[in-house]
């Protein structure tokens, strides 16, 4: 092969593709290293992963959607970039100078610190739209003009270079909370979904899942609901994780029967729970714990039972559905044996056992993420060529910054809202005007934060969402006498339930493009098959004995009638039990459901009185339509 071949093709090749890769790989070794060895302190690492985010998505995402291919975008994308390092490497070099001035600031840590907070916006606006740099702006604008405001919301006035320093050189701000469990927890289990999808481990998810509900009524729609809860705790993408399990899930339901909007609907509700699935939950486990200052296991004990429910009342939908419809399982030719599944291809269980067990064995979360790539790159030489591992490696590594970087960005974003909220207070004032608008009552106080959260969360993942909710508002649930474990997690189910909500139901509607149906119809689908995400937030408040305290009796207890609950609302929801129901026997199974929701002697009475006539209804029902 002459020299002159090789540079041909190398002029041929896709010069951004190339960067993109390449930078891709970077910023995962980048992250990695700085994760495992520690050797950067905070103030220099965080602002070079901010950098790596800031490179990486001025080359993934175009300045405006309908990009053209003129001079005056390349111009805008090179000065960004020149400007995202020069701005960032200033602080890096500057960090002990800035640190021996104590917040004194000179006039480049000005320019370029102005220039930090402009760019990361900017970065965000392009990643994600509008309303997360819109939401920061104003904040900003509250510590400008804040002390023009009347009563409570009048703040001292705040000038430049006050703001820019608590923004930027501090870590309050940009480099603060937020961005830290974006490189420390969020970025390390993104990258650990990814290899394992690039490794052959959505296959495994999807054939083991196939093995163990295939032959069920409506088979598929319940592989869906198994693997989407396999591979969405792991993915930290809800809608990542739609649009790839998506891809094999919704046309096996389009073609046994069910309708495009219900299997799309299907694999949005379940992609969704993955969120909220221990033990990873998409990362942000670690978050919750960081934030409550508890324990990983803490958080995933608390959440296990309500991801339990969840997903037992979207496999119960699928069921009843698939009945109502008649609806048989998969071809017996296309069941896949769970024996040959685990003989071929089970070591991909390897990686998550190894993650479950350092876990468990109290190692720190960022670092078994690293074991768990670790553990990937070994087991995909059981089928692989050692010389498909760099392909395996740059592919998972560029899926994980095109899935991450947006959340990275925002994250950025999201330190701003929340060191403008720690440098006026206005956090502590937010929370403070729902406990006013609550008059004292529990119910109206969740009810408030439930339209927050899902207004806040649309557009945005869970995990961005839920950094800004436990800063603004989990403090009010926590004044009202809710567990902060409890609290937090509220939080955190309708952070994730924006994504399933009409009018802004991402997930849903990255679904819809795949299942070829309505996108409104679809995102309203995926909200009724999701519906007890919400029921089961307010059943944990009411009941903390579902996350796991209190005394062990109560515990079984709670989940039992939660599982009775839950059944009832499913069969509410679809129409059918063991047959088709009456409008009343709807009503009264929806009633029955809200009766078992709290725990107690007499609501779970009222609740078995309303559930058992229309049990026994059905029953007399089907014996006598058999035997006609």
């Amino acid at each position: 092969m002459s020299a002159r071949y090789i540079l041909l093709k190398v002029r041929q090749l896709d010069k951004k593709k190339f960067a993109i890769t390449w930078g891709s790989f970077l910023f995962v070794a980048f992250n990695i290293w700085a994760v495992f060895t520690m050797r950067l302190p905070p103030m220099k690492m965080r602002p070079l992963f901010l950098l790596l985010t800031l490179v990486m998505t001025f080359l993934i995402f175009a300045p405006r959607k309908a990009r053209t291919r003129s001079k005056l975008w390349i111009v805008i994308d090179s000065a960004a970039l020149t400007l995202s390092v020069v701005s960032i490497i200033y602080f890096y070099v500057s960090h002990d100078a800035i640190v021996f001035r104590a917040g004194e600031l000179t006039l480049g840590d000005l320019i370029f610190g102005t220039a930090i907070l402009i760019l990361t916006l900017e970065a965000t606006r392009r990643s994600l739209g509008l309303p997360i740099p819109i939401i920061a702006l104003i904040f900003i604008g509250y510590a400008f003009f804040g002390h023009f405001l009347p009563g409570g919301l009048k703040i001292f006035p705040y000038d430049l270079e006050r703001i820019i320093g608590h923004l930027v050189v501090s870590m309050d701000g940009i480099f603060g909370i937020a961005l830290k469990v974006m490189l420390f927890y969020v970025m390390l289990y993104i990258t650990f979904g990814a290899f394992l999808s690039e490794a052959g481990g959505l296959d495994f998810f999807m054939d083991l899942s196939n093995s163990l509900t295939g032959r069920m009524a409506g088979g598929p729609a319940k592989i869906a609901v198994v693997s989407s809860g396999f591979m969405g705790s792991i993915s930290g993408s809800s809608t990542a994780n739609a649009v790839t399990t998506g891809a094999i899930t919704i046309p096996m339901m389009k073609r046994i029967g069910f309708s495009a909007s219900f299997a799309a609907g299907v694999e949005s509700a379940a992609s969704c729970g993955g969120q909220f699935m221990p033990p990873v939950m998409g990362a942000s486990a670690f978050i919750i714990a960081e934030f409550l200052g508890i324990s990983y296991l803490d958080v995933c004990k608390a959440a296990l039972i309500p991801a339990a429910l969840y997903f037992l009342s979207v496999g119960m939908m699928v069921h009843f559905e698939a009945k109502s419809l008649g609806i048989k399982g998969v071809p017996k030719d296309e069941i896949v044996s769970f024996k040959a599944t685990m003989k071929t291809k089970g070591y991909f269980l390897v990686p998550v056992v190894t993650i479950v067990y350092f876990l468990i064995a109290g190692y720190s979360a960022s670092r078994v993420a690293i074991y768990g790539i670790i553990a990937i790159g070994v087991v995909a030489l059981i089928r692989r060529s050692i010389w498909d591992l760099p392909k395996i490696f740059l592919m998972a590594c560029e899926s994980a910054v095109r899935n991450g970087v947006s959340i990275c960005a925002a994250a950025a974003t999201l330190g701003v809202i929340i060191g403008i909220s720690t440098l006026t207070g206005i956090g502590l004032k937010i929370s403070g005007f729902i406990v006013t608008l609550s008059h004292g009552y529990l119910i109206l106080c969740l009810v408030l934060t439930m339209i927050v959260a899902i207004f806040l969360g649309m557009g945005v993942s869970t995990t961005i969402c839920y950094i800004f909710l436990a800063t603004m508002v989990a403090p009010a649930l926590v004044e009202m006498g809710v567990i902060p474990i409890s609290a937090h997690l509220f939080i955190f189910y309708f952070g994730m339930m924006s994504m399933v909500t009409p009018p802004v139901a991402l997930t849903a509607y990255a679904a819809a493009g795949i299942a070829d149906s309505d996108p409104m119809k679809t995102g309203f689908m995926a909200w009724k098959l999701a519906l007890a995400g919400y029921i089961v937030a307010y059943m944990f408040v009411y009941s903390p004995s579902l996350n796991f305290i209190g005394p062990p009796t109560d515990i079984i207890l709670t989940a039992i009638t939660g599982i009775v609950s839950i059944i009832c609302l499913s069969a509410a929801i679809i129409g059918f039990l063991l047959r088709g129901l009456h409008y009343v026997e709807r009503l009264m199974l929806f009633g029955a459901a809200l009766a078992l929701m709290k725990a107690g002697f007499l609501t779970d009475i009222i609740g078995l009185s309303l559930l058992v006539p229309v049990i026994v209804h059905q029953i007399l029902k089907k014996q006598k339509s058999g035997s006609c």
